[in-house]
C-alpha cells in the first residue's frame, strides 16, 4: 500500500482511513476499560479499617481490610465523615438521593484473624440527635469530612454526578 499521494507531500486516503481507524480503535479501548479520571482512591484510614471508593467517590464506603488488597464494607456509600478513638469509629452517610437526610453510624473497632469476614458491631442508622448523644457517650471526637467536597450531594456540581 502506498502511504503517501504521488508528490510526496501529502498521506494518502488509505493511510488517512488506517489512522482514523487506529484513533478509533484506542478511543474504544479506553471507554471499555473504563478509564477515567477517577479509578479509585483511599480517603482515610485507621489500622485495619479505612474509607475508600472504586469507580466514583460517591460509592466511598467505610471497609475493613482482611487483605491489603480485599476490603469488606462496613458501612454502605456515601460515607462523607468520620469521627475516629481508639477503640470506636464514628460515620456520617448520605446513602442516595432518594433516602431523606443523613445518617449516622458507630462502628466498634475489632481485629480480626486474617481471612475472616468480619461481622463488626456497628449501631446504626441512628439521626444526628441519637447520633451525638452516643457519640459523646463513648467521648467519639468531633466528625471529620473525608474524601471529595461533595461527592455525597447528588446536587452538587463539585461531586461525581
Amino acid at each position: 500500500m502506498d502511504l503517501m499521494a504521488e508528490g510526496g507531500s501529502k498521506p494518502s486516503k488509505a493511510c488517512v482511513i488506517a489512522a482514523g481507524r487506529i484513533v478509533t480503535l484506542c478511543a474504544a479501548a479506553l471507554v471499555v476499560a473504563g478509564c477515567g479520571v477517577f479509578d479509585s482512591r483511599l480517603e482515610w484510614e485507621s489500622g485495619a479499617y479505612a474509607v475508600l471508593w472504586i469507580d466514583e467517590p460517591s460509592n466511598s464506603k467505610l471497609s475493613y481490610r482482611v487483605h491489603p488488597d480485599t476490603s469488606v464494607p462496613v458501612v454502605d456509600a456515601c460515607v462523607s465523615a468520620i469521627a475516629d478513638s481508639a477503640q470506636f469509629i464514628g460515620a456520617r452517610q448520605r446513602p442516595s438521593a432518594q433516602h431523606a437526610g443523613e445518617r449516622y453510624f458507630v462502628v466498634r473497632k475489632q481485629e480480626f484473624a486474617s481471612g475472616i469476614y468480619p461481622t463488626p458491631s456497628v449501631a446504626g442508622p441512628l439521626s444526628a440527635a441519637e447520633y451525638d448523644t452516643l457519640a459523646a457517650r463513648l467521648k467519639l471526637p468531633a466528625l471529620e469530612s473525608v474524601g471529595i467536597p461533595g461527592a455525597c450531594d447528588p446536587n452538587d456540581a463539585t461531586g461525581s454526578r
